[in-house]
């Protein structure tokens, strides 16, 4: 039989990630709330302990009230404070995966807002999540979807980031002939420069596959007004029959091929 988890023991620190954790313990143990009410100061001990010693009855009389009062004790205003300005300066990196950098916001958000509704939270994470994306990236976000919800964000970073790694990249000579096309409209100052690569490079395979159906063309003509004699396969030339000498006989005329 398989024992059920238990939470570590918490004396001092980060309350809201040792509460997360207790929480997912009591979840896989089926504890309600009284026996969490019950259970929680077990696992308290150090300063924990000795403030939930000098808690009032008011304070620990119902899991609401004791959770609300171990959070003010060890989530103080200043580390709030803190937690919510990191939260704020949060951006996706150049190597990171979309759902990495969701998951550092959840983690200053709680540090920062405990207390935060499921409404609100997802509120501020959308927010911040937007606005720490690269700014090309976020406009074609909105682009697709102007109101998109947290699970299409990180969906879409992570297909616009994938595609960003590709080796898309046109012959250097290529982009120099696009660029110098009287024709050419201006580019805007924000076009990704990767993004008109690829339109290079697009372009420089469209006129390679006109030049080879071309080839291919020109090559069945030949063939159509020479169907006697076969055109020789690329590197191999025939040939006259006239003037080749048998190896055998050393007569001349009468060599096959």
């Amino acid at each position: 039989m398989l024992c059920k988890p238990l939470s570590e023991r918490f004396s001092d620190g980060d309350f809201g990630t040792w509460l997360r954790h207790f929480d997912r313990c009591a979840s896989a143990n089926a504890w309600d709330d009284d026996t969490r009410l019950a259970k929680l100061p077990a696992f308290l001990h150090g300063p924990a302990a000795v403030y939930f010693d000098s808690l009032a009855a008011t304070q620990k009389d119902t899991l609401p009230h004791l959770l609300d009062s171990l959070k003010s004790c060890f989530t103080p205003t200043a580390n709030r404070e803190k937690f919510y300005l990191e939260f704020e300066q949060q951006a996706l990196r150049p190597t990171e995966d979309p759902s990495l950098y969701l998951w550092r916001l959840k983690d200053f958000l709680r540090r920062a807002e405990p207390d935060l509704s499921a409404d609100a939270f997802d509120a501020l994470l959308r927010r911040q999540f937007m606005k720490g994306l690269p700014l090309t990236l976020r406009m074609k976000l909105l682009e697709a979807d102007p109101t998109p919800n947290l699970a299409s964000m990180v969906s879409f970073a992570q297909r616009f980031r994938a595609l960003d790694d590709l080796p898309m990249g046109p012959p250097a000579s290529c982009a120099a002939v696009h660029q110098n096309k009287p024709d050419s409209p201006a580019l805007p100052e924000s076009l990704h420069v990767q993004q008109q690569q690829r339109l290079d490079h697009l372009e420089h395979l469209i006129s390679k596959m006109a030049d080879q159906q071309d080839n291919l063309v020109a090559a069945v003509f030949s063939l159509s007004l020479n169907s006697t004699m076969p055109v020789p396969p690329k590197g191999v030339s025939y040939r006259p029959r006239e003037g080749v000498r048998c190896f055998f006989c050393h007569e001349v005329g009468h060599i096959v091929r």
